[in-house]
């Protein structure tokens, strides 16, 4: 469908050369923060054991190293983002990997709020997808705060280098959703063949149904399902 690039309208720094500050890190530098040209936050070295810089060695890529010339011996459960409001639709963040050394267990995430799941919470999460996979999709039922970003998970001896993100809207039939008013909405009933089909289930809040009983659907009352708005009876 047709995807409409909106990186530069909502995420800062997004793309190499980052954006970094004068302090030494390793091979590299600090990536800047908490300026208006950069929103990052998250696991950022020096000031984590373990987290993410700017290699200004080479390409100056977003980089987490684990091991290699002084740094941490794992980086898990460590993570990265920006915080942005979005109106209601579906979108798709994604990121160019130039380096995936052990980086299988990365993931690309989007949370309702302003902070990136971690690890605990990883499976109510509004959406994830592998960082090697390049991307992930997701739906807004409203216009609410999403944090967007990559959660790290490395064993020693691993590199995961990001050259750049892309924010992208996505052609979408997803209406803005009143929980207090769903009058109009036209009704649909899913038989139990066809839940298995289904490919995202959202409640109005932006909560991901994750296991959506497919013999004998529970859901009732109106959910986002695939980007439309659906009301189960």
């Amino acid at each position: 469908g047709e995807e409409t690039d909106i990186t530069d309208q909502y995420l800062t720094n997004s793309r190499a050369p980052f954006r970094h500050t004068s302090q030494a890190v390793g091979e590299g530098s600090e990536l800047e923060t908490g300026t208006a040209a950069s929103t990052w936050q998250g696991n950022l070295l020096p000031s984590e054991d373990a987290g993410v810089y700017v290699d200004t060695s080479k390409d100056s890529n977003l980089t987490f190293t684990t091991s290699w010339n002084g740094h941490s011996s794992v980086g898990t459960d460590k993570r990265i983002y920006q915080t942005v409001t979005l109106p209601a639709g579906t979108y798709r963040l994604s990121a160019v990997s130039q380096t995936a050394d052990n980086s299988d267990d990365c993931l690309l995430v989007a949370t309702l709020g302003e902070e990136l799941a971690t690890l605990n919470d990883i499976a109510t999460t509004l959406a994830s997808a592998p960082l090697n996979e390049g991307s992930v999709t997701f739906t807004m039922p409203s216009e609410t705060k999403v944090s967007l970003g990559v959660l790290y998970n490395l064993p020693a001896y691993s590199t995961s280098a990001i050259s750049s993100f892309r924010l992208s809207r996505l052609q979408s039939d997803v209406l803005t959703a009143n929980a207090d008013d769903v009058t109009g909405i036209e009704g649909q009933r899913f038989e139990s063949a066809n839940v298995r089909k289904l490919e995202s289930v959202y409640d109005l809040q932006g909560r991901k149904i994750t296991s959506p009983n497919s013999q004998s659907p529970k859901l009732k009352g109106v959910y986002i399902v695939n980007g439309k708005k659906v009301r189960y009876q």
